[in-house]
């Protein structure tokens, strides 16, 4: 089986509901739903932090 990795932040996404979204609401097959949201790239860093705070 295929592993789709986010190319931003590397997560590996697993179901169609973590992927990351276009401005249109598709989904973006590139980027997790952590990385992109309605084609915006959301800030890596606090991602970053709050994965390391949560586990």
């Amino acid at each position: 089986m295929k592993r789709n990795r986010c190319l931003n932040c590397g997560r590996v996404i697993l179901r169609l509901l973590d992927f990351g979204t276009n401005r249109d609401l598709s989904v973006n097959t590139d980027y997790c739903r952590h990385c992109l949201h309605r084609g915006q790239m959301k800030d890596l860093k606090t991602y970053k932090s709050r994965a390391v705070l949560h586990g």
